[in-house]
């Protein structure tokens, strides 16, 4: 019976994927059908005047009709090829309308996109892929001659943390199993090939939010120029010619996206956000199943995919815009990771005191009487006006640009100075959140300052979330501030 029952789960399962598929092709269908209608119309008209002229030639008995000599002064105009004439007319004028209709909504779209700070790019030069500075210093790039290889580190832990316009979703990744996958995604994020982008598809059907395409946000994307060998390599079914996945999902998971052929992935991902996940699981009665790889799973922001999957449209798409702003990589572990401030050697001395030498003389952070020696004053904050940011994201407003001209400019004239960018936030919110914020908001800044042309290796950024408030208005803990290095 067992047997029998699993049957049955196998058939109704390929049956319910297989209505999902076809729900979705009628919505494909749907949205073709729209676009192809004005060319019906002009193939239906150019059909109906043809039909009309041979009419107009033609008598009941099939006789060819032949018009009379015309007596003079007599009008000679053909009626018939001023009726084609305005037919040929009114069709032109029709396809102009729906050329002119294509190009206003091209623009709106455009000018929605560039309102939300999302630009699409055109495919540029490819450039080799070398692998990114962990530092997030890299300048943005999308276009590439080939895959990364060895970007990561064996042992290290990786987090990656994106901020968008519905909130923040941190995902820890997978290095362990799937490791090119995510070695992938690891490396494109520090190209900041994920920035500034859409997460561009709704589906409902089965449970998945899905972004990943800077060239032009749809689900046609061209991607970075390479694709990803499969893990692991997926056997071909002999029958169907389908690859044969291995993998299950659940609510949580970050996969990558990918075509029906083998080594299929390259750059777009999917969130599963509910149970309807688990239509893609692998299973022998549907072909490429269970072929989508996972490569991390969600640990924070959960709430934040069901809600954004909440605003689908029913087309795949979205009734606002869903706007990735940066996607942030934490690595712990590793030669990359920050290593911890040397202390005294037996551990005696607690912070700003020294142990006592044998000779008696003083030691560092005591004075020559012995006293306890104060500790070092920070470098003073460089005096500039504060970077200010769109609501609880890491994108600079307009009015903060020049700001960051002073700042940059300053930077040029003094070559020998070195900066550290803190960011801080107001006590709204979670620690954590607030944290990531703050780093998220640092790196932007950073971001921008290289963009003007100063040497990223002259600039640091860190993020220190609500931890420093200064004690008045919480508007003044929401601040931005350039302090030199010692």
């Amino acid at each position: 019976m067992g047997t029998e029952k699993r049957e049955r789960q196998k058939a109704n399962r390929a049956a319910k994927l297989e209505a999902q598929r076809e729900a979705e092709r009628k919505v494909e269908t749907q949205q073709k059908m729209r676009s192809w209608v004005i060319l019906a119309a002009i193939i239906v008209g150019i059909v109906l005047v043809i039909a009309f002229c041979q009419s107009r030639n033609n008598d009941d008995d099939g006789d060819l009709v032949t018009n009379p000599v015309a007596e003079e002064g007599e009008d000679t105009t053909d009626e018939g090829g001023e009726e084609d004439a305005g037919d040929e007319a009114a069709d032109a004028d029709a396809a102009a309308e729906a050329e002119a209709e294509f190009q206003r909504q091209q623009e709106e779209r455009e000018a929605e996109l560039a309102e939300a700070g999302v630009v699409n790019a055109e495919p540029g030069e490819p450039v080799a892929p070398d692998c990114p500075p962990a530092d997030g210093s890299a300048e943005r790039t999308l276009d590439f001659t080939g895959g990364f290889e060895g970007c990561i580190e064996e042992g290290a832990a990786y987090e990656a943390v994106f901020t968008t316009n519905k909130g923040v979703i941190k995902v820890d990744l997978d290095n362990e199993d799937n490791t090119g996958t995510t070695n992938n995604f690891v490396s494109l994020a520090r190209y900041k090939y994920y920035d500034q982008t859409l997460i561009h598809r709704s589906a409902p059907s089965i449970g998945i939010v899905q972004g990943g395409s800077p060239h032009n946000n749809t689900a046609g994307d061209p991607g970075p120029g390479y694709n990803l060998p499969d893990e692991p390599a997926f056997e071909v079914d002999e029958t169907t010619g389908g690859l044969v996945g291995t993998y299950t999902y659940e609510p949580g998971q970050i996969v990558m996206a990918r075509t029906p052929s083998p080594d299929g992935g390259s750059a777009q991902y999917f969130f599963n956000v509910d149970d309807r996940a688990t239509n893609l699981d692998a299973d022998p009665n549907v072909p490429g199943s269970g072929t989508y790889v996972p490569f991390g799973t969600v640990t924070e922001g959960q709430d934040v995919l069901e809600e954004i999957l909440a605003l689908s449209d029913g087309t795949e798409g979205f009734s606002e815009l869903i706007v990735v702003e940066s996607v942030v990589i934490n690595q712990t572990g590793g030669d990359s990771d920050s290593e911890p401030a040397d202390g005294d050697e037996d551990g005696d001395a607690e912070d700003g005191e020294a142990d006592d030498g044998e000779d008696g003389d003083a030691e560092d952070g005591e004075t020559e009487d012995g006293e306890e020696a104060a500790p070092p004053e920070p470098p003073a904050v460089l005096d500039f006006d504060n970077i200010f940011f769109e609501v609880g994201s890491a994108v600079i407003t307009a009015e903060s640009q020049a700001t960051l001209d002073e700042v940059a400019a300053f930077l040029e004239e003094n070559a020998d100075v070195s900066i550290n960018i803190e960011g801080h936030t107001d006590a709204d919110g979670d620690d954590a959140s607030n944290l990531t914020l703050s780093q998220a908001r640092a790196d932007s800044t950073l971001d921008a300052l290289v963009e003007r042309g100063i040497d990223a290796s002259r600039l640091t950024a860190e993020g220190f979330g609500e931890t420093q408030p200064l004690g008045g208005d919480k508007a003044d803990d929401r601040r931005i501030e350039f302090r030199p290095l010692a």
